[in-house]
């Protein structure tokens, strides 16, 4: 590698910076060109897809979005090991995507599903990208029972013969979404983020409860993230959501619809009367499930699921102070942490 002699008239020796780089920070040069040194320190991560929407006329509750993190070796999706945290370079240009949460059943046709929510992600040119899967939708009975795949899977509803199957989860980011009862019973609960696996529906009355989302302390307070929505019920109480934000179920006749899920750093809804309450803003929780909507079917929809986010925590000594998006920006000890609840950027 050839050497330079000075910088702009300026012996080598001599220079204290270089482009507002510390002489200390840059590893290496060629012709005129200084390389800046690997920065050093880890950047830690919260990423959570968008979640599926519940399902209609007793419909399994929405998958919660697929979730994968790096902070304090706190458990990621799917019961996985904390992932290892990311080295961002100086001037590089980290795009950042946060996943919208999918559609509930309109509760109007046995066809209608809720729908899937959409990836979240944390991109850029020399770190390998960290990409959630969207949370499965939950399904509704008879027409389309079956809980869809996803970065959780969607619970299944109740079915005239057999149970339904609810959606697959992704390895590493989410669980399953729990099994429909047999005829006119419980749907399975949406797909938890971590622990088991969403609740089956059982026995003709029972309801699904959502499974419990993730626990993380990225932003400094411990939250449960990515809960499953609540699975409805025909004759009794709607299911809860999971832990983090998941949409209580509706419910038919003298049953109280299901409760949200808690400890979510924005609160999902309950259900009401036949409808699916919605999964929380920026959570990745599922929404519920709707109630039975007589035959017809008709009003028993389910909750949309809640949208994605993605937090990232930097060392503040290597903070840039460079951001798109408007995240939210907040310090905790030694780091500065940046959530963003929309699409954005950061550049190292």
């Amino acid at each position: 590698m050839p050497d330079i002699a000075t910088i702009n008239g300026v012996t080598e020796d001599n220079v204290a910076a270089y482009n507002g780089i510390a002489a200390a920070n840059v590893a290496s040069k060629c012709g005129s060109t200084w390389v800046h040194a690997d920065p050093g320190g880890s950047w830690n991560y919260l990423v959570i897809a968008g979640a599926g929407g519940g399902g209609g006329n007793i419909g399994g509750g929405g998958g919660a979005g697929g979730c994968r993190q790096s902070w304090n070796n706190e458990t990621s999706g799917g019961g996985a090991s904390s992932e290892t945290g990311l080295v961002m370079q100086t001037g590089t240009v980290y795009t950042i995507t946060v996943g919208a949460g999918g559609v509930g059943s309109n509760g109007n046709s046995l066809s209608h599903h809720g729908q899937n929510g959409t990836a979240s992600s944390i991109t850029g040119s020399d770190i390998t990208n960290v990409t959630t899967d969207a949370g499965g939708g939950g399904g509704t009975y008879n027409g389309a029972p079956s809980g869809y795949d996803g970065g959780s899977g969607g619970g299944s509803g109740a079915k005239d013969s057999g149970a339904a199957l609810g959606g697959n989860g992704t390895a590493n980011e989410g669980y399953g979404g729990g099994l429909g009862g047999v005829y006119w019973a419980g749907s399975g609960g949406g797909s938890a983020g971590i622990g088991v696996a969403a609740n089956n529906g059982q026995g003709g009355v029972d309801h699904g409860t959502g499974g419990n989302g993730i626990i993380s302390s990225i932003n400094g307070t411990s939250y449960n993230w990515a809960g499953g929505g609540g699975g409805n019920s025909y004759e009794n109480w709607g299911g809860d959501g999971g832990l983090g934000g998941g949409g209580g179920s509706g419910s038919e006749n003298s049953g109280a619809p299901g409760a949200a899920g808690a400890n979510g750093i924005n609160a999902g809804a309950a259900g009401s009367g036949k409808v699916g309450g919605v999964g929380g803003v920026n959570t990745g929780s599922g929404g519920g499930g709707g109630a039975y909507g007589s035959y017809p079917p008709s009003g028993a929809a389910g909750g949309a699921g809640g949208s994605g986010v993605v937090i990232l925590r930097v060392p503040t000594s290597l903070y840039s102070g460079t951001s798109s998006g408007s995240p939210t920006i907040t310090t905790n000890g030694s780091d500065t942490i940046l959530m963003f609840t929309g699409d954005g950027s950061y550049t190292g």
